[in-house]
């Protein structure tokens, strides 16, 4: 379990966090949910321990973390399988060509595994973000806002390459994002972030199997119109 104890951090006279308290789950998907500038990456970053926070503790955390981000970050000199190649090397006693295989035909990227970067769309960047990120041998994996500006179609698509890794491959996630279909399809649990200093609104628990919520996405209704009621 992830626990942040009365965690605060402030940006000279701007106040962002002040004896903030969450504990979370093993091997659940988590969310933070508002609107831009509410402090979710913020967030993120002392969880990943990207950025100090000024008071408080955390628990259940190495440094050992995967990190998605919006921008893919890929290595713009290596190709596909390099690029997954990378994070595998450190890796003792594994057949590195073979896991790399494993992940970028999950992704449904084979035919492209020699491609660089900037031969790529978007959207396949990102599934090689995504492959890189379950490649790396990590207990947590932290998202910041990785579909946005996809359209729907490719969204769902990216959706589920990474439900395929995680349901073989289960360690916690918490990512970011503002989009509520991206909140319902892919939570365990939603933690709505408002106000300044940043406070959790309200937390939704989501019992739908996963899968079914991407096939149905009308069993989300009554979740929905609890997360667009919330003021």
């Amino acid at each position: 379990m992830i626990k942040l104890n009365n965690i605060s951090k402030a940006f000279d006279d701007l106040t962002i966090l002040k004896d903030f308290n969450l504990s979370i789950d093993e091997d659940k998907i988590v969310c933070f949910l508002g609107a831009s500038g509410c402090g979710k990456t913020t967030l993120l970053n002392i969880i990943s321990g990207t950025l100090e926070y000024d008071s408080g503790s955390i628990e259940g955390i190495d440094n050992n973390v995967s990190y998605i981000f919006q921008d893919t970050r890929l290595l713009p000199w290596a190709t596909i399988e390099n690029n997954i190649k990378f994070v595998l090397k450190s890796n003792k006693n594994i057949n590195v060509d073979q896991l790399t295989k494993k992940y970028i035909d999950i992704v449904k990227l084979g035919k492209f595994s020699d491609y660089y970067p900037k031969q790529l769309s978007g959207g396949m960047k990102q599934r090689v973000s995504i492959a890189r990120a379950f490649a790396y041998r990590s207990e947590i994996l932290l998202m910041d806002e990785p579909f946005q500006g996809l359209d729907y179609d490719l969204k769902i698509e990216l959706i589920n390459a990474f439900l395929e890794l995680w349901e073989e491959d289960n360690r916690t996630v918490i990512f970011v994002t503002h989009d509520l279909d991206e909140a319902l399809l892919l939570s365990d649990k939603i933690y709505i972030l408002d106000g300044r200093p940043v406070e959790i609104k309200k937390e939704i628990e989501i019992n739908i199997p996963k899968r079914e919520r991407i096939k149905q996405k009308d069993k989300l209704n009554d979740y929905r119109k609890i997360l667009t009621t919330i003021k």
